[in-house]
C-alpha cells in the first residue's frame, strides 16, 4: 500500500459504521480517516470487535500506533486490485479507496478510469501522447463490437454510442460534466475528433471540427482556476446520414456570462477574442477598426491585472480564428461585420459622463466628446446623437403615454455596460 495522503472533495459525505468492517482481523490492511478530507492508510493491531481500535498508521514513511474510532476505519482493497481500469470491480467501493486507485493511476499517466458506464478523466494538466490517428484508428474496434480488452478512453465512450445509435437506430448522448479545469472542453474536442475519424469522409466533419476555435474564442476566458474556461452551456448535436457518416451538426448555446465583457475579478481576463483581435488584426483592417497595438488604452479590459495568458499567442490564436470562420462559410463582410461591432464594444466602454452643467438640478447627463464616441458610434453603425440619446435617456410607456426619463451619470454607465 503506497504511503500517500488523499484529501476528500470538501463536502464530501463521511461513510457511516456498515457491513464493509464486519470481519477484519488484526494484520487487515485499512484506511484511517484523519479528518473530514484526509484518509491514511494503517493497519489494524487487535480485531474489529469494538467502538475503539488500535491501528498503526502510515504517516510520512514511518508507522504510528494509536487508538482511534473505529467508525474512522474503512477497510481497504488487496494491493492486487492497486490501478485496476475500473472501479467497480473493487472489493471495497469506498471513498478513501476510490481515490486511490484513481492516485495509482493517475501517476502512470492513466487519466482515464471507468465506474461501470461512467468514464472518469482527470486532467493531467500536461500533453500526453493519448489522441494520435494509430489511437483513434485502435478504437475504431469498439464501434463495430463490443470490447472489454481496449483501456478506458473517451474514444471508447465515443464508439460505445456509435454502434448503439447503428445497432438501435436511435440517438445517443454523451454528457460531459465536471468542475472548473477538469477538461470538459477538451473531452468535447477529443470526443468530436474521433467521430470526424471513424465517420467522416464527406468533408463536412473539417466544418464541425472548426467550430472549437470559434466557440473557445467567444465564449471562453481566463478565470483564477483555469486559462480556457467555458463561460456557457453548450449542446452539440452531430448529424450522421443514411450511410452512418456526419452530414451536419446543431451547437446550441445557453447562460452566457454576460457581465464578464464589463468586468473581471483581479487575475481574470474577458473573452479570449478580444485580446486576439487587438494583437492578430493586420495593419489594413487595423485602421479601420480603430484598434491600438495594446489592450491598455481599453476601460473594459485594462482593470483586472491580467492581459496575457503564459504560453498562449493571442496573435496566433486570431489567425486560427479567422481560419475557422472562412471554414465554415462565414464571408468577409459578415467577418469584418463581427470584428466591428466587437472594436464597438471595447470603445463603448472608453465613454465617459458628466453632468449637464445646463440642468441645476443635476438629473440629466451629457457623454463627453472625445474619439471613444465617435469610433463607437461609427463601429456600431449609429449616429452620436441617438447613441447618447440612448445611454443617458429612459422611454417608459405608462396610460399610452411615451415618458422620457433623464438618467443620472451613474444610471448612464450603468446603461451603457447593459448594452455593451
Amino acid at each position: 500500500m503506497s504511503d500517500i495522503n488523499f484529501k476528500a472533495p470538501a463536502g464530501a459525505l463521511s461513510p457511516p459504521i456498515d457491513m464493509q468492517n464486519e470481519g477484519l482481523r488484526r494484520g487487515a490492511k485499512i484506511w484511517y480517516r484523519k479528518n473530514s478530507h484526509t484518509w491514511l492508510p494503517a493497519e489494524l493491531r487487535c480485531n474489529f470487535d469494538s467502538d475503539i481500535a488500535t491501528v498503526s498508521i502510515q504517516i510520512e514513511g514511518e508507522s504510528q500506533v494509536q487508538d482511534v474510532e473505529s467508525f474512522n476505519i474503512l477497510p481497504s482493497n488487496p494491493s492486487l486490485q492497486s490501478g485496476i481500469p475500473d472501479l467497480t470491480h473493487l472489493s471495497y467501493l469506498n471513498e478513501p479507496s476510490i481515490l486511490h486507485n484513481l492516485a495509482e493511476r493517475y501517476v502512470q499517466d492513466e487519466i482515464y478510469t471507468f465506474a461501470g458506464p461512467v468514464l472518469i478523466a482527470l486532467n493531467p494538466c500536461k500533453p500526453l501522447p493519448l489522441y494520435t490517428q494509430d489511437l483513434a484508428n485502435k478504437y475504431k474496434s469498439g464501434a463495430r463490437d463490443y470490447t472489454n480488452s481496449l483501456k478506458p478512453h473517451v474514444y471508447l465512450i465515443a464508439a460505445n454510442a456509435f454502434r448503439k445509435m447503428v445497432r438501435e437506430g436511435q440517438s445517443q448522448s454523451l454528457i460531459v460534466n465536471g468542475e472548473s479545469g477538469a477538461g470538459k472542453t477538451e473531452t468535447t474536442k477529443k470526443a468530436m475528433q474521433y467521430f470526424a475519424a471513424l465517420a467522416g469522409g464527406t468533408g463536412i466533419e473539417d466544418q464541425i471540427l472548426e467550430t472549437n476555435p470559434i466557440l473557445e474564442a467567444f465564449g471562453n476566458a481566463k478565470t483564477l482556476r483555469n486559462h480556457n474556461s467555458s463561460r456557457f452551456g453548450k449542446l452539440i448535436q452531430i448529424h450522421f446520414n443514411k450511410s452512418h457518416h456526419m452530414s451536419g451538426a446543431t451547437i446550441k448555446t445557453y447562460l452566457l456570462e454576460k457581465s464578464r465583457v464589463v468586468r473581471q475579478q483581479m487575475g481574470e481576463r474577458s473573452y479570449h477574442i478580444f485580446y486576439q483581435l487587438i494583437r492578430g488584426c493586420p495593419p489594413e483592417e487595423r485602421q479601420s477598426l480603430h484598434l491600438p497595438m495594446t489592450v491598455d488604452g481599453f476601460h473594459y479590459l485594462n482593470r483586472s491585472n491580467c492581459a496575457r495568458i503564459d504560453g498562449v499567442d493571442d496573435a496566433a490564436e486570431f489567425r486560427g480564428v479567422c481560419h475557422a470562420l472562412r471554414e465554415i462559410g462565414v464571408s468577409e463582410e459578415e467577418r469584418l461585420q463581427v470584428f466591428s461591432l466587437l472594436s464597438g464594444v471595447l470603445w463603448l466602454g472608453n465613454l465617459e459622463f458628466e453632468a449637464n452643467e445646463a440642468d441645476h438640478n443635476n438629473d440629466s447627463t451629457k457623454v463627453k466628446q472625445n474619439p471613444a464616441l465617435t469610433h463607437a458610434s461609427h463601429l456600431l453603425g449609429v449616429s452620436q446623437t441617438l447613441l447618447v440619446s440612448a445611454l443617458t435617456t429612459k422611454r417608459i410607456q405608462a396610460a399610452g403615454e411615451i415618458i422620457v426619463k433623464l438618467l443620472s451619470v451613474e444610471e448612464s454607465r450603468d446603461s451603457r455596460d447593459a448594452l455593451a
